[in-house]
């Protein structure tokens, strides 16, 4: 068994400039170091143990330990991240000729996410985006790029595919191959004013050249709501009680024969499901992309659901230097809502209030002056007695054409087109109750 020495050296880059911050470890443990300002570090490891050499933006190193006391060295800018391909809202670019900030989400971490909207599925996938959920399903996330610039608006401008158009809850994320997010003035100088809150430019997936390739996703997830210790009748009798008492004046009377939990009422356990398949395929001179996706949520709070079924078609073909192609996408996404805030009512609705009470129109229980008093409204009668859903169909699409002259040369000429239709639906009934 070999003995463990301390073996120092330096961390350079290219230009022999001192590297701070390097990780240096030992494969296959978990000891580890940093180098200092300097570059400078020391660790101790045996002969026949390798170590590695890691930093961000530079390509990881390993150098065997042998018998050296001393290892310099040298890392290399990570030719991935500068040769990545970026796309702006005039072209393509490699990072490394970028001058605005722009950064890229990987669609691969999207697709990890079960998320009902594109905003959703970016939260902590980049840094400078703010992303701010409602919690309802089907409520669409709001979006800040560094800051908010608008007061009335602060969602940027989305860009599909070529197209301006939106990206909240009627378009399915697993279509997405790549994101890239323009977050200075330089993005106005490419659309204008739209463009103050910041771009997101989008673009879909596509065939690849070989035989047909079938691909089916499916995820599946559960949700709760947290709870809350509250009071049940007993107690809430003694403290009310001692309330009234305190200020001297007559009990309020109460019907103790009832204890209702409303947190049972009202919630349940969620779920979401999110299912995907694709055809796609190609050849030298074309490919094709069609893909299917259900999104379902059925919400934590009684009578909240969404659901989406989304269907897109991508192909293109070329002959020469002729080139052309289409994307279409058609979706329907369907929202079930509740009015009032079942979240906050649960909490200030009273234990000896019944959920359901003949004697009252409507057959529900509710607060009254002579035995409990209460701002907050059934959340059980408002589920079945309003029904308040809002759906969604909508289809958008471009055609494109491009003539390429030469590598340095191209026109494309890109419409688009894109319509909706949407339908919402409110209704008050009078129930009986159960």
């Amino acid at each position: 068994m070999f003995a463990q020495t301390p073996v120092t050296g330096k961390v350079t880059n290219e230009k022999q400039e001192p590297l701070g911050g390097v990780s240096v470890g030992i494969k296959g443990a978990t000891s580890a170091t940093v180098t200092d300002q300097e570059g400078n570090y020391t660790i101790t490891a045996t002969p026949e143990q390798i170590l590695v050499f890691s930093s961000v933006g530079y390509a990881s190193k390993e150098v065997a330990v042998g018998n050296e006391k001393t290892i310099n060295v040298q890392l290399a800018v990570s030719a991935v991240d500068l040769g990545e391909v970026v796309v702006v809202g005039y072209g393509t670019q490699q990072r490394k000729d970028l001058t605005g900030a722009v950064s890229v989400v990987k669609a691969a971490d999207v697709k990890k996410r079960q998320a009902t909207s594109v905003a959703e599925a970016m939260q902590g996938l980049a840094t400078g985006i703010k992303v701010r959920g409602g919690g309802q399903p089907g409520s669409e996330a709001q979006i800040q790029i560094r800051g908010l610039k608008n007061v009335s608006n602060s969602n940027p401008l989305y860009v599909i595919d070529g197209l301006i158009t939106t990206a909240n809850r009627d378009f399915n994320p697993n279509d997405i191959e790549s994101i890239q997010i323009l977050k200075d003035a330089s993005a106005a100088a490419i659309y204008g004013s739209r463009a103050a809150n910041g771009v997101v430019i989008i673009t879909t997936r596509k065939g690849k050249e070989g035989p047909m390739k079938i691909d089916f996703s499916a995820k599946s997830g559960i949700q709760i709501m947290p709870r809350y210790e509250l009071a049940g009748t007993e107690e809430f009798k003694r403290l009310n009680y001692m309330a009234y008492d305190n200020a001297g004046v007559a009990r309020q009377k109460l019907d103790t024969t009832v204890n209702t939990n409303w947190q049972d009422e009202a919630y349940r356990t969620g779920n979401i499901n999110d299912l995907n398949l694709s055809f796609s395929g190609g050849g030298k001179n074309g490919s094709y992309l069609t893909s299917l996706g259900y999104f379902g949520n059925r919400g934590t709070v009684i009578s909240t659901g969404f659901d989406r079924f989304s269907f897109r078609v991508n192909s293109q073909g070329s002959k020469g230097i002729f080139s052309i192609g289409e994307n279409l996408a058609i979706t329907n996404a369907k929202t079930d809502e509740m009015g009032g805030n079942p979240v906050l009512d649960v909490v200030r609705l009273l234990p000896t209030i019944p959920v359901y009470n003949a004697d009252n129109p409507g057959g529900f229980g509710y607060g009254d002056e002579a035995k409990a008093r209460t701002f907050a409204t059934n959340p059980v009668a408002i589920a079945n007695l309003i029904a308040q859903t809002n759906e969604n169909l909508r289809l958008r699409g471009n055609i494109w054409s491009e003539l390429k002259f030469a590598s340095w040369l191209k026109y494309r000429l890109n419409l688009g087109y894109e319509t909706s239709r949407d339908h919402y639906k409110f209704s008050v009934s009078r129930g009986t109750g159960p």
